[in-house]
């Protein structure tokens, strides 16, 4: 057993055995069978078939890459058992996940446990000796690890979401012991067994008009839209049911939190339970302000009972699960506990299977763990040199010479499209699939959603110089941020010189970047800056609306030549322009036009 857990009594309410799972094979042991890590040389595949289903690929616990199943089948936190080919996706992402590990059967599997999803039997023969482990347990491991490959050594992790088979709230710490790395506290005198911060935060979202297609409200007001509610499928609630939370902590910022709304929710989203819009105030902005607030202190509090309950005073807060893509707690967090706080490149389900490859067998020293671009390489580069050719892309065999004509290009106003080496792995576009435009362009914000089809209300994301982050941000609030995870306040001066990327509320859902993170997207900030005065871009992922981060040229193409806004893509080292690619599209989209 890599990961303890201590289960008090009451845990019995909540907690379901992995080995429970339906079909998985039948010689399948818990992870905390393991006495000792994997051996070394060995290859392992880890299966998570919950939404953001995937398979995670490791040999020597160095983690080769992760294959979310969205990304091939273009359907948003793809979900195995609300899909009609589930068998069919698997066995693309299968052989994608075979190509990674050079090999045809790994020597160990382990299956992550998640309520109401179930083993894919079709995935039996691909691993020798097959291991079950727990759903926060997994989230936990990848915190930790991630934690301290950021230098930390004793980090207090916490791992939150909308539930797993072991819980919904568990707070871990450090033991000491390399073979049992974590030890989950004692839940029973705060309750966490029935703490469903996840669900009850959704649950208010799913109300909000702004954020919800389906809230009472637009159901109400339009029959189209009703009509269109009641016969959606399982699986288009299931997508809209995950995606609220993120646009609600975002809509948000536009209101103003209320002493009695925030009373109100509080009780609502500990408890999960759907709360009545007429007792609050009317305002929708300000009912989403509470929620978040409410969901703020909620979690702050929780905190520091763990750490009243914890053995020895942690040197940081690692933080993972669904919960941990609340961009607006992360940095309460930071503001209201004296600790640094770090979250994993992929916190939420799409990056669990790394943290059960973790638990079993643990990442070398040595390994690099920061996995932002631990996705796929784009399925259809070999197509690129041939649609280079047809559509008459330019060239580039020098990295630094590309980097400086993207900045050149951003810095007179065009936007531009970027699909460069491995993809992201989580929901973040981190400058591998990214759209990029000037950050210091008034225009660029709207623009960007626009190409989008995304409500003008929502953020933009700056790429910041690490270096340069401290004279942009206010005083203690230039944390470190490489996977866009906080969003501290600008300077006023800073909000002005860029705003492009301030939100409504004078923060920046900020992406700090250092040298060995992407040298190449940092040669991008670095020209920007000698072009604009700034070290930074304007950032969001590259993609249809509704749909996964793109991860083939061909669509990165089709973008380019229906979106009127894009006016660039880079695929790898070929700069495709709208005119030369797209003749019947051809237009001048730059800003200042």
């Amino acid at each position: 057993m890599l990961l303890g857990a201590a289960r008090a009594e009451s845990e019995a309410l909540w907690y379901w055995p992995a080995l429970d799972t339906p079909f998985l094979p039948e010689t399948t042991q818990h992870l905390d069978s393991l006495r000792k890590p994997v051996s070394e040389n060995q290859t392992m595949v880890s299966v998570f078939s919950g939404h953001d289903a995937h398979l995670a690929v490791a040999r020597d616990g160095r983690v080769l890459g992760v294959v979310e199943l969205e990304r091939r089948e273009r359907r948003r936190y793809f979900h195995p058992g609300l899909d009609d080919d589930a068998d069919g996706a698997w066995a693309r992402a299968l052989r994608d996940a075979r190509r990674l590990a050079g090999v045809e059967v790994f020597d160990v599997g382990v299956y992550v446990a998640v309520p109401t999803a179930v083993f894919p039997s079709a995935l039996a023969s691909i691993a020798r000796d097959w291991y079950a482990a727990d759903h926060h347990a997994s989230h936990a491991s990848l915190a930790y690890y991630d934690a301290l490959s950021r230098g930390y050594v004793w980090p207090l992790v916490l791992s939150y979401d909308g539930g797993g088979n072991d819980g919904f709230f568990a707070v871990f710490e450090p033991t000491g012991d390399l073979a049992r790395p974590l030890r989950r506290l004692d839940a029973s005198s705060r309750r966490w067994e029935r703490l469903n911060l996840g669900s009850g935060y959704a649950l208010v979202a799913e109300q909000i008009p702004e954020v919800a297609k389906c809230a009472p409200r637009n159901r109400r007001d339009d029959p189209g839209v009703d009509a269109y509610c009641r016969n959606r499928t399982a699986s288009q609630r299931d997508r809209e049911h995950l995606a609220g939370p993120g646009k609600m902590n975002g809509y948000a910022s536009l209101g103003t939190p209320t002493e009695h709304d925030v009373s109100l929710l509080t009780q609502n989203i500990r408890d999960a339970l759907k709360i009545s819009l007429r007792s609050l105030d009317v305002d929708y902005a300000d009912i989403a302000a509470s929620a978040q607030r409410a969901f703020e202190d909620i979690v702050a509090d929780e905190i520091r009972g763990a750490l009243e309950l914890a053995g020895r005073r942690p040197d940081a807060l690692a933080v993972a699960g669904g919960c941990a893509l609340n961009v607006g707690c992360n940095t309460a967090l930071h503001r209201a506990l004296a600790l640094p706080v770090t979250i994993p490149a992929a916190p939420s389900d799409c990056g669990i299977g790394v943290g059960a490859l973790y638990s079993a067998q643990p990442p070398p020293l040595d390994a690099p763990r920061d996995l932002m671009f631990a996705g796929p390489g784009l399925f259809d580069l070999d197509d690129l040199p041939s649609l280079a050719a047809d559509r008459r892309a330019e060239i580039f065999t020098d990295d630094h010479a590309l980097a400086n004509k993207v900045a050149q290009l951003v810095a007179a106003g065009a936007i531009v499209g970027i699909a460069r080496g491995r993809s992201e792995h989580g929901p973040r576009a981190l400058g591998h699939r990214s759209l990029f435009a000037d950050a210091t362009s008034p225009r660029a914000k709207a623009r960007l959603n626009r190409l989008k089809y995304r409500e003008a209300w929502r953020p933009v994301a700056p790429i910041v110089a690490a270096a340069a982050a401290p004279a942009l941000f206010e005083a203690g609030e230039h944390w470190r941020s490489p996977h866009m995870s906080v969003a501290p306040r600008f300077t006023p001066e800073a909000c002005a010189q860029l705003p492009a990327v301030c939100h409504v509320d004078g923060t920046a859902r900020l992406q700090s970047l250092e040298r060995v993170d992407e040298p190449w997207v940092y040669a991008v900030l670095e020209a920007l800056a000698e072009l604009t005065g700034e070290p930074v871009v304007c950032n969001t992922s590259f993609n249809r609306r509704g749909e996964p981060i793109l991860n083939t040229a061909a669509e990165a193409l089709s973008l380019l030549c229906e979106e009127p806004e894009l006016g660039y893509v880079v695929v790898e080292d070929a700069l495709f322009e709208k005119c030369a690619a797209c003749p019947g599209a051809c237009s001048d989209p730059r800003d200042d036009l």
